[in-house]
């Protein structure tokens, strides 16, 4: 008899888990599908920045026969991220048409 009831628990209780993890599983697929386009928002938006700074600040690479522009080259040191981030603190302030950037010392904040 106790190990009828033993095993009308056991069953009881992996059915309770069994249901936990089919209404859990599609929350955490929806959160990692969020999570990731998340990302992708921000690798488009850190690529538009190089992009725009490449252009504004580099060397435009010319054809050497016809003088059209090939693409602009922008040479950046390797950054220690890490340290930079700990660092140093970026403020960004839009505008219409712009955005003022600014780097302090973390100490100065």
């Amino acid at each position: 008899m106790k190990a009828r009831i033993r095993k009308k628990k056991d069953s009881l209780r992996q059915k309770r888990k069994e249901k936990l993890i089919a209404e859990t599983v599609p929350q955490l697929r929806h959160r990692i599908f969020e999570l990731e386009k998340g990302a992708e928002q921000m690798r488009r938006a850190l690529d538009a920045l190089l992009i725009q700074t490449t252009i504004t600040w580099g060397t435009a690479e010319r054809d050497e026969e016809t003088g059209e522009i090939l693409g602009w080259r922008l040479l950046v040191p390797n950054v220690p991220i890490e340290d930079t981030l700990a660092a140093y603190a970026l403020k960004a302030s839009p505008d219409k048409d712009n955005y003022t950037l600014g780097v302090f010392r973390r100490e100065e904040i």
